[in-house]
């Protein structure tokens, strides 16, 4: 069985996540020659089963994490008591699913919206006040990045074939933006 967990849908800084609690609720059972028995859990449903992960999680990028249960493994007879006990063995893996694309527009005085934009689908940003910008959560495609200059003196950019993969920053450089 293959669980794919939401941890988070909110920006965070760059982390490294080491271990995850996964608390088990009760009401789990277990069917062994026609008959149906209750499953115990040891310290899952109260201090969690302990999963180790040891990745490192990019801000700006979104991640999944599988945790793959081995139920041949995971449920054991306790001793001759005819009882059984749920002791998940978890395997964890992390991958990242988005990328980025960052730059730099110039002059930097100037104040640009800055597009992605794949087919039919697009994400903007804003630059920063020193001409920087980047563009997160992108799945892996090739975009046309558009400079929309604020300032009407300067003429509208594009960049295309600006390829994002899994886990990158794309970064294009300076976009030096020309006067119309």
């Amino acid at each position: 069985m293959v669980l794919m967990p939401l941890l988070a849908k909110t920006p965070y800084p760059r982390v490294n996540i080491l271990k995850l609690d996964l608390y088990i609720g009760s009401g789990s059972n277990v069917v062994v020659d026609g008959k149906t028995t209750a499953l115990t859990t040891p310290s899952g449903q109260q201090s969690g089963v302990k999963l180790n992960v040891d990745a490192t999680i990019e801000p700006g990028i979104t991640y999944l994490l599988t945790l793959d249960f081995d139920a041949s493994r995971s449920i054991v007879q306790a001793g001759k008591s005819g009882k059984y006990l749920l002791k998940p063995v978890i395997r964890v893996a992390t991958a990242a699913t988005t990328g980025i694309i960052s730059g730099l527009v110039s002059p930097d005085s100037v104040s640009a919206e800055v597009w992605a934009i794949a087919g039919t689908d697009s994400i903007t940003t804003s630059t920063d006040t020193s001409g920087g910008f980047k563009i997160l959560y992108l799945s892996p495609n090739t975009y046309s990045v558009y400079i929309a200059p604020k300032d009407t003196v300067y003429k509208d950019t594009t960049i295309t074939n600006v390829s994002v993969t899994a886990s990158n920053t794309t970064n294009i450089g300076t976009i030096i933006l020309t006067k119309k």
